[in-house]
């Protein structure tokens, strides 16, 4: 039985736990100053962190995501695409899993102007924009390829890539893994050509 309905695509929500209250999600904002966009924010408002899956896709097939790079960045070596793991959640007493806790971690490595908000299996994370420029829209942080910040490196966008313009387009863009004997190319030829 589906969680969710977007544009005739059902959706099932896995690890998913009661959404946040707004009481919770205010002063998840407060502490982090700042304002989740509305549609993570009403996300949460539903279901706090968990995997949201098409019903459409094949059954423990991995979510993947084509990634968008701006010319000659260095994340691009990453490749195309990435997997979608899930949301944070917020609250929760397991560190790993909690948006505070993993936030934390990380907020210092990626430039101003974005709020990581779930992950990829390897820990890199999924972004969403912050800053008036990119409010609401989705991105891709390569850990693989973030600025040495311990070396005096500041955190740029080099590592980031474009996703989607907005959460409910992120969910509508998942697709299912590459075939076996198919190249990234090939499946995003294939799956992204509508």
């Amino acid at each position: 039985m589906a969680d969710f309905v977007i544009e005739g695509r059902a959706y099932t929500v896995e690890s998913k736990e009661p959404g946040v209250s707004e009481a919770a999600l205010a002063d998840f904002e407060h502490q982090h100053q700042l304002r989740l966009p509305e549609q993570l924010r009403a996300y949460y408002l539903r279901f706090n962190g968990g995997l949201p899956y098409p019903v459409d896709l094949p059954e423990y097939s991995a979510i993947g995501l084509r990634l968008v790079w701006a010319e000659g960045v260095r994340g691009a070596r990453g490749g195309d695409m990435a997997y979608f793991s899930g949301l944070f959640k917020i609250n929760h007493p397991n560190p790993s899993l909690d948006y505070a806790s993993t936030w934390h971690d990380f907020k210092h490595r990626v430039p101003a102007g974005y709020l990581g908000f779930g992950s990829d299996p390897s820990g890199s994370l999924f972004l969403i924009g912050t800053a008036e420029h990119n409010v609401g829209e989705i991105f891709f942080w390569s850990r693989q390829y973030e600025a040495d910040v311990g070396g005096g490196e500041a955190p740029s966008d080099v590592n980031i890539a474009f996703v989607a313009p907005s959460f409910k387009d992120m969910l509508l863009a998942m697709r299912v893994e590459p075939a076996d004997d198919e190249t990234v190319e090939q499946w995003i030829a294939r799956v992204y050509s509508t």
